[in-house]
């Protein structure tokens, strides 16, 4: 386990952990596997509220345990808020979950757009735990904001930590109808890149009518994954996937009608004004930010850890947006010169066949989302082993409905190799979270002993 003296570090190897912690989370609760469930967990002054409360770690696993009545489950983590205040911790965590089974040869699912992961954590002998979950949430956020260094690559790791700490915010503020914080995203003279061309406004401006444009839905969610961020000096540029979910109650009839667009994307630039990141360009065009581009490299073992999983997380989400760009070049910057990509049963080897192999799975959509969620890093030495949760949604055509992303979910596993100051992709095989259950089919609801249908929220699935 990696620790450091410097501050900035240790908040910045906190924070890896903690959002490792809650990927094993989902890891744990997906695969089945109930001894790493219970790591993730302190032994003692535990609480955790559910439908019910629980104080003991053997209650709470038992009641996650139900979800192994579905054959397919995905919890996805989307925006992430950590807070590190020496050994103590909080993580609030957006989650869309979907949930397949079969009742009487009929494939069912059941989802939730909602999910919040609300937890409190402490170090426990130099390790992260959750001791509890789902309390009432204090909004106020810090991040990295009072953390520094003269180190440039610490800054940098810094820098990229706040601009993604800037996104969060932003769809905070947009949940939660709290304007103010959004407009502290935001720079004073605002850019708007409108169909018309680049658009000065003021932040006042863009915030009333976003809230204008808000209002009238009784729920609005932006949840981001796919990040990609480059730093240049006071200067960055941010680009990242949202799936947007908006939903308004029928006050005559009292139905609820929900709808979720898996296809939007923040291409953003931003400037370090007061010493802090803000948005000053809305839905730029991005120039460098989706290159091949490389980071430092450090002496110190801690600070290289850091800078290797950005990098390999950078060459992850590259992959994703060039697929989605028909950016054939982008894509071949992923890749090792020699690599083995196993995708959907099809084995390749050569990069031209799998550029062709991408187009022609791609070519018959008008547009295609492969949306990033989960990710867990295994660094060993010049090797890294990693896996990726994915949304893969796409549209037919112009104005038609997006494919439904409750059938899209997916995992990457890869295996990839320092070449010179880069990571690259040698080995990459797609696969699904379906575990066997040994042929048990569900042939009467509820799941998890509720007497009545499940209801969309947190408190009703782990």
């Amino acid at each position: 386990m990696l620790t450091s003296k410097d501050p900035a570090v240790q908040l910045l190897l906190d924070r890896a952990e903690l959002h490792d912690l809650q990927m094993t989370y989902s890891k744990a609760v997906d695969s089945r596997d109930w001894d790493l469930l219970r790591t993730v967990w302190v032994e003692q002054d535990f609480h955790a509220r559910y439908r019910e409360d629980f104080t003991t770690i053997e209650g709470v696993a038992k009641m996650i345990s139900g979800v192994a009545r579905f054959h397919t489950t995905y919890h996805f983590m989307g925006n992430q808020m950590l807070e590190v205040t020496g050994n103590e911790a909080t993580t609030k965590t957006f989650a869309m979950l979907t949930h397949h089974f079969t009742v009487d040869g009929r494939e069912n699912e059941f989802n939730v757009l909602r999910g919040k992961y609300l937890d409190k954590l402490r170090r426990v002998d130099g390790h992260w735990r959750i001791y509890d979950r789902n309390a009432p949430p204090d909004w106020t956020y810090v991040g990295v904001t009072k953390a520094s260094s003269s180190d440039p690559a610490v800054r940098l790791l810094l820098d990229r930590a706040e601009i993604r700490d800037v996104a969060m915010q932003y769809a905070l503020g947009i949940e939660l109808g709290d304007w103010d914080r959004v407009r502290r995203c935001l720079a004073p003279d605002l850019v708007v890149n409108q169909d018309n061309g680049m658009t000065k406004t003021t932040a006042d401006q863009y915030v009333d009518a976003l809230r204008s444009a808000t209002e009238r839905y009784d729920f609005n969610r932006h949840f981001l994954g796919s990040h990609l961020v480059a730093v240049s000096g006071d200067e960055a540029e941010m680009a990242c996937y949202a799936m947007v979910t908006h939903s308004r109650d029928d006050k005559l009839t009292g139905e609820k009608h929900e709808w979720t667009d898996p296809s939007v994307r923040y291409v953003n630039k931003l400037v370090r004004t007061g010493g802090r990141w803000v948005i000053s360009e809305w839905g730029a065009e991005l120039g460098d930010g989706k290159a091949a581009t490389s980071l430092p490299t450090s002496q110190d073992p801690a600070v290289q850890h850091l800078l290797d999983r950005a990098a390999i997380g950078d060459v992850i989400a590259r992959l994703s947006h060039g697929v989605d760009d028909r950016n054939d070049d982008l894509v071949r910057s992923c890749f090792a010169p020699k690599f083995q990509a196993t995708l959907n049963g099809k084995s390749l080897t050569d990069l031209d066949e799998l550029i062709g192999h991408i187009k022609s799975t791609v070519e018959d959509y008008d547009t295609t989302t492969h949306f990033l969620g989960n990710q867990l890093i295994d660094i060993r030495g010049d090797e890294a082993a990693v896996d990726t949760y994915s949304y893969v949604t796409h549209r037919d055509s112009p104005g038609t409905p997006f494919s439904d992303w409750t059938k899209g979910g997916m995992r990457y596993v890869d295996k990839l190799v320092r070449s010179g100051d880069r990571w690259l992709i040698r080995e990459r095989t797609t696969t699904t979270n379906q575990t066997d259950i040994d042929g048990h089919t569900i042939r009467a609801f509820p799941a998890y002993g509720l007497a009545k249908p499940l209801q969309e929220s947190v408190s009703d699935l782990p």
